[in-house]
């Protein structure tokens, strides 16, 4: 069997949170063979599968392709618009992260697909996602619309979920006895949709900012990571993750509450 590999370009989305847009994401690679030769004008078989949890993990997702390579060997796909033959793409809960994209390839008369690649999908596909959690924010100027996402673990998915819907989040105790307080942290990325530098800005009101990391704002987004606590602790508390434009305008805003973990240390 002849080996074969392929070599990343690119992957983006196509689809931009809009209910009439496919679900799809273009991928595009270059195929060659071990020796490093592009196989050009080829007919090839691609298997895409997407795995949940692990490279290893269970496939959610499985299509086929049937195509040609060009004369530089490049291949472009549409995931989600193949031959299905497991799952279904636009049921995907790209919440509940990691994901994994393994690609297998043959050519000719091979009965197998070798498997060629196998990577975690460490950008999430935000649109994809975002219409599951309903976060794209469309403004009045379509310019300006943006997106909340996490590429993080299920833990940091489900977060930013709870909080962009409105529900509880549990933090931990910390402090001393006489000045206990409840203290939690959140990870998210601003995208911009439209390769806008928008130079938005976020903010957790109601709560103490122990620290805050945010990215230099460019035209695709940036990220933030907040580490925030509620002086004193109640039993639950409301809080509010604002999104500001350059003119430090809310444009967004996404209420939430805070509780402590009942397994956490708690006050005597």
């Amino acid at each position: 069997m002849k080996q074969l590999l392929l070599t990343f370009i690119l992957v983006c989305v196509c689809a931009l949170g809009q209910a009439q847009t496919p679900q799809l994401i273009s991928y595009q690679a270059v195929a060659r063979d071990l020796t490093g030769k592009v196989l050009s004008e080829k007919p090839i078989s691609v298997q895409v599968e997407i795995l949940q949890g692990s490279n290893q993990g269970t496939a959610v997702y499985t299509e086929t392709h049937e195509l040609t390579t060009t004369k530089t060997g490049t291949i472009n796909l549409l995931i989600g618009g193949g031959n299905a033959s497991a799952g279904t793409f636009a049921e995907i809960d790209w919440s509940k992260a990691p994901y994994f994209l393994r690609l297998g390839m043959k050519q000719g008369k091979e009965t197998g697909y070798t498997e060629v690649s196998n990577t975690q999908m460490v950008s999430v596909p935000y649109a994809l996602y975002a219409e599951k959690a309903g976060t794209v924010v469309n403004t009045s100027n379509p310019n300006k619309d943006f997106v909340l996402t996490c590429a993080g673990d299920a833990n940091d998915n489900i977060k930013l979920f709870t909080i962009l819907n409105g529900g509880t989040i549990e933090g931990y105790i910390g402090g001393h006895p006489e000045s206990y307080y409840i203290e939690s942290d959140v990870s998210f990325t601003i995208v911009y949709l439209n390769g806008i530098d928008l130079q938005l800005t976020a903010e957790i009101e109601g709560a103490t900012i122990n620290t805050e990391y945010s990215s230099p704002s460019t035209p695709s987004g940036r990220c933030y990571t907040f580490d925030f606590a509620y002086y004193p602790y109640p039993e639950k508390h409301p809080l509010t993750l604002v999104i500001k434009d350059k003119e430090n305008n809310i444009i967004a805003s996404y209420p939430f509450t805070i509780q402590y973990n009942e397994s956490s240390i708690q006050p005597n």
